[in-house]
């Protein structure tokens, strides 16, 4: 199997592109600018591609990074997606339902709750 990019270059690469530059990119990931730059040189040298070029106004992508450009976001966007359902999924199993009414109205609902003063609460499980 071929060797694949790591998700931290997968962001650096999408860091340079938002902020323009590897300095500024650096700085928002906390990194340093030496690091950032060799995990581009990393990301370019699995991928056998140039996927930036520095250009007057700052780092600019080829038109390789372009193509790449696209399926960095999808594939960061879907992982982050996954990991959100994931999270969501293992709350929805815990947790408490509270419902609360007047005694007069739960007795007709929810005839087996068991009453709490005025109100009787009923437990989902």
């Amino acid at each position: 199997m071929k060797e694949l990019p790591k998700i931290n270059q997968l962001r650096d690469f999408q860091a340079i592109i938002y902020y323009g530059n590897i300095r500024t990119a650096s700085q928002a990931l906390f990194k340093t600018q030496p690091a950032m730059t060799k995990s581009i040189q990393e990301l370019e040298r699995i991928l056998g591609v140039s996927l930036l070029s520095r250009g007057p106004q700052g780092m600019v992508l080829t038109k390789m990074g372009r193509v790449f450009e696209h399926r960095v976001n999808t594939l960061l966007n879907d992982l982050e997606r996954a990991v959100d359902e994931l999270h969501q999924l293992s709350q929805q199993s815990q947790g408490n339902v509270v419902f609360g009414c007047s005694h007069l109205p739960a007795l007709s609902v929810l005839p087996s709750a068991r009453a709490i003063g005025l109100f009787y609460w009923y437990r989902v499980t």
